[in-house]
């Protein structure tokens, strides 16, 4: 995604609807549960609803994620939009862009989540689970920036 430009609308509009697809696939695959991160996850779905992008694609089956998983992307995502959002001016911060840190929903997660012993069988599926959300944004990334290289040729 670093070829977008954060500064250009339509290139904004493009994330927000790669986030969309991501997000609302990793929401049904967590069926909407993801721990301190369920109202952020909640939040996320509803300001990228409300932005200018639609989803017109069918939903794809992807398997059921931990919700501990779905909550590592989710608040750390944010965590990493606070650098990006620094580049918008604040009256064009719209969707994700418009979100602010729930510092203290991370800060739980992470008190809660270091009490799972890191090689038992719980930590080894929250870290597949969380590879495969990233994997998930990927294709989305993809998707989204091929279909837009192939409008513009």
């Amino acid at each position: 995604m670093t070829q977008l430009d954060f500064g250009n609308v339509g290139d904004r509009a493009c994330f927000d609807l790669i986030h969309l697809r991501a997000y609302g696939r990793i929401a049904r695959a967590c069926d909407r549960s993801a721990a301190e991160a369920t109202p952020v996850l909640a939040r996320t779905l509803d300001a990228l609803s409300a932005s200018d992008v639609s989803d017109p694609e069918a939903p794809v089956d992807d398997p059921a994620l931990h919700p501990d998983a779905v909550a590592y992307i989710t608040l750390g995502s944010q965590l990493g939009l606070t650098v990006l959002r620094k580049g918008i001016a604040p009256d064009e911060r719209t969707g994700l862009f418009a979100l602010e840190p729930d510092i203290a929903a991370w800060k739980a997660f992470l008190r809660r989540i270091e009490a799972i012993p890191p090689s038992s069988e719980s930590a080894a599926r929250i870290c597949q689970d969380a590879l495969h959300a990233f994997d998930i944004f990927l294709s989305e990334a993809e998707r989204q920036l091929s279909a837009r290289r192939q409008a513009t040729v």
